[in-house]
């Protein structure tokens, strides 16, 4: 009796000190590292103004005169703009539309404030709900929290694109949902059906997570051993049909521009000298003499006609690229891969780009050699959608920070979460 009850207020003395040692970690890294940039306001407003003019879910309805306000602001003046609603609006739907969804519900619970500034608020919310979700309930030991903590929930890379008012932040949500899954076995059958609705919302964001969403289900069949009818065919079930209805509504561009400028991110004789999207509006200007403008109001970049055009030619111009020179895409994929283990891609950083691919190589095969495939496999299923053609920058490469984190606490020869393979659960 008396040792069970010492044994409590140990307990409860760790979870104290965790949590103290949590929210101060996080706290200074909030205050040190969070990002003062934004993206440029043709890129943000269609979102906030999609917010602003919400009538109906998947009707994307803008604002022209209220970008003619938002576009003169300056950027601390846009920083505590909240977006107008307005009787005569334009549709628009050029990207994903899940950010819009999310721009709504942070202008709801934070009204009082801008929209850029409610939209970061709600990130920041999220963030904490996550670290501290896994702090309590998925870590079960002293040492793996504080690992958990340094790793991730105070990352000072992490915080910087929880700050980031875009969407790249949302990209974490499969990843909270399959270490999970790995870390609790046990409760498949409870995880599965929860993560549901986080898998679509993050993929209706941004769908480059789609391969790690699919590992979560295979996952899942294997630890759903007697419970493959009840819980995961209703699941999967659900998320089939999610996805397949938004494809219909929320169309997505060929991934071509994306590819073509991919090769500006090493020197190259192609002519392509940087990730800049200006890169690939320079290139269909040169073959067609037809500029690109990328107002979300009055641009042509959208444009149903423009953008098969568009489409059409730097398809053509990567497949030019690939036949006389597929040893360069092979070189760049397997620099891309190295850097989806590590920090990233740092854009105007060669050497240390370079370095960031020999240190994700070298992970790559302790995790390997640690036993921890499961994890290895993971990373690799959050990148698949786009490093053999472009290279993970930080804010690409988000979803797989979460992953390495854990992939490393797993790998620790004390931990109390070691894996080796697959764990099956009792359900």
């Amino acid at each position: 009796m008396v040792f069970n009850v010492i044994q409590s207020l140990v307990s409860l003395r760790s979870r104290l000190l965790v949590f103290v040692v949590a929210l101060a970690a996080i706290s200074v890294s909030l205050l040190l590292f969070s990002n003062p940039s934004q993206m440029s306001v043709s890129w943000t407003f269609p979102y906030f103004s999609g917010a602003a003019n919400f009538e109906r879910i998947f009707d994307w309805r803008i604002s022209p005169s209220d970008y003619e306000v938002a576009s003169r602001l300056g950027r601390d003046e846009y920083f505590e703009y909240k977006h107008q609603a307005t009787s005569e609006t334009v549709g628009y739907g050029l990207n994903s539309y899940g950010y819009v969804l999310i721009a709504l519900l942070s202008r709801l619970l934070f009204f009082w404030i801008g929209d850029i500034q409610a939209v970061i608020y709600l990130q920041v919310l999220v963030h904490l709900i996550i670290s501290f979700f896994f702090i309590y309930f998925v870590f079960r030991d002293f040492s793996s929290r504080l690992w958990f903590i340094f790793l991730y929930a105070a990352n000072p890379l992490v915080v910087y694109f929880v700050t980031f008012p875009f969407y790249y932040f949302w990209l974490c949500l499969p990843s909270v949902c399959f270490a999970t899954l790995l870390l609790r076995p046990s409760l498949t059958q409870v995880i599965v059906p929860l993560s549901v609705p986080l898998l679509f919302i993050s993929l209706l964001i941004r769908p480059t997570t789609i391969f790690l969403c699919l590992l979560f289900f295979a996952v899942s069949f294997k630890y759903l051993s007697k419970k493959r009818i009840s819980v995961l065919v209703p699941s999967l079930a659900l998320f089939v049909a999610g996805v397949v209805f938004m494809s219909s509504v929320n169309p997505r561009m060929p991934p071509w521009h994306t590819m073509y400028i991919g090769f500006g991110a090493y020197s190259n004789t192609f002519d392509i000298s940087s990730l800049s999207d200006n890169e690939g509006y320079r290139y269909f200007t040169e073959k067609t003499g037809v500029p690109v403008l990328t107002n979300p109001v009055s641009g042509n970049w959208g444009n149903p006609f423009l953008m098969k055009a568009y489409n059409n030619v730097l398809r053509t111009g990567y497949f030019q690229i690939l036949a006389s020179s597929p040893l360069t895409v092979l070189k760049n994929a397997a620099l891309n891969l190295g850097q989806v283990f590590s920090l990233g891609f740092l854009d105007g950083r060669p050497m240390l780009s370079l370095l960031s691919s020999f240190s994700g190589w070298t992970f790559l095969v302790y995790l390997l050699f640690r036993g921890q495939w499961m994890w290895a496999l993971a990373i690799f299923a959050s990148s698949l959608s786009f490093f053999w053609y472009f290279p993970p920058i930080p804010a690409y490469n988000f979803a797989a920070y979460l992953l390495l984190a854990c992939g490393f606490i797993a790998s620790l020869p004390h931990s109390r979460v070691h894996m080796v393979g697959f764990v099956r659960s009792k359900g």
